[in-house]
């Protein structure tokens, strides 16, 4: 083999495996980034879970704020004062009665609607947070709206015993007053 025929082998023999090489770094490049997409999508997926979360955590707790309100609403609404002035009292009472009746409407509402948006977030993120956090959330809001719905439904039973009771209470205290 002469001189030039193994300069000519080298040539090829280094352009081959220049090329090996060269075909070698466009694979590793694609692998990596490859790689670096998979890890920036399960970034971004985690950054959505927690986002939605976030949303359904901050959801149940306006939900909580909004059942508080409401019990403490409905609490005032139902109260009854003192008889210093009965018909001073009765004259306002009504007026007050209504304000106090539209804020536990108003709280109710704004009750239902915290439950609705609640479930509302928890569908629209079935998806991102999974069957089990879904499930737990859904059984907050159905225990949340059951809790209230109870708490309501036997608190009326007991508010009309209650009225009656008042009721006959105020005729007393007014046929006292009228006799003195």
């Amino acid at each position: 083999m002469s001189f030039e025929n193994q300069i000519i082998l080298t040539v090829i023999d280094k352009l081959i495996i220049g090329f090996i090489i060269l075909l070698l770094a466009l694979f590793i490049n694609r692998s990596l980034e490859k790689f670096k997409i998979s890890i920036l999508r399960q970034s971004k997926i985690k950054d959505i879970k927690f986002e939605k979360l976030s949303l359904i955590i901050e959801a149940i707790w306006n939900c909580n704020s909004a059942l508080n309100e409401m019990v403490a609403n409905f609490a005032k609404k139902e109260a009854r004062g003192g008889f210093e002035g009965l018909t001073d009292i009765m004259k306002e009472d009504i007026k007050y009665k209504n304000q106090l009746q539209q804020l536990y409407l108003d709280s109710a509402s704004k009750y239902s609607e915290s439950i609705s948006l609640l479930q509302k977030k928890i569908n629209s993120s079935y998806f991102w947070i999974g069957k089990d956090l879904s499930e737990k959330a859904k059984k907050i809001a159905s225990i949340n709206y059951n809790y209230v719905l109870a708490i309501v439904n036997k608190s009326i039973e007991l508010i009309k015993d209650i009225e009656t009771l008042i009721r006959e209470f105020e005729d007393l205290a007014i046929n006292y007053i009228e006799k003195k």
